[in-house]
């Protein structure tokens, strides 16, 4: 007699774990397709310019140096957080708010294809911007800055947002 209710209570649980697995599939689902759903990308050829929250960016132009030639540049004694090759982006930025705004260039990313580059050379960054303390702009201010990347592969592409929105500048 106990087999019989070992047996129809095994069944009440499948039953169970099948619709709160149905459940939890339904909600992933909706939440993917119709909460969040995948955005297209909007890509920016070069001297194009790019709307980012409350900015203009332009890439107008790119460099490629070796470490040797970064490190004869800025008399550099240590190339340990240097790459073998980098690229330096100019890149034209305007505040288009009304207010003064801080530009994060550290979420902006290199990508290869499918390969993400990682991010920007930070002790790079303020040797190619020295007089640069900070990114924050007044309203209509304009700027020219200088960004170095690892160079890892051909045809890189910048990353300024993944969301909601890709946005590519193409170099």
């Amino acid at each position: 007699m106990k087999s019989g209710i070992r047996k129809s209570e095994s069944k009440i649980w499948m039953a169970f774990l099948v619709t709160v697995s149905l459940a939890i599939v339904f909600r992933i689902a909706y939440v993917n397709i119709v909460k969040y759903p995948t955005s297209a990308a909007c890509t920016h050829a070069l001297n194009e310019t790019a709307a980012y929250r409350s900015f203009e960016l332009t890439v107008t132009g790119s460099t490629v140096y070796s470490a040797d030639e970064l490190q004869e540049l800025f008399d550099m004694a240590d190339s340990a957080y240097l790459d073998e090759r980098e690229i330096v982006l100019s890149v034209h930025v305007r505040n288009t708010g009304d207010e003064a705004k801080r530009l994060d260039v550290s979420s902006f990313a290199m990508e290869y294809g499918y390969l993400s580059g990682g991010g920007i050379n930070p002790d790079l960054f303020y040797s190619f911007n020295p007089d640069l303390s900070d990114l924050t702009f007044e309203p209509g201010e304009e700027q020219d800055i200088l960004l170095p990347y690892p160079l890892l592969a051909e045809n890189p592409h910048l990353i300024l947002s993944l969301y909601p929105q890709k946005i590519i500048m193409e170099l």
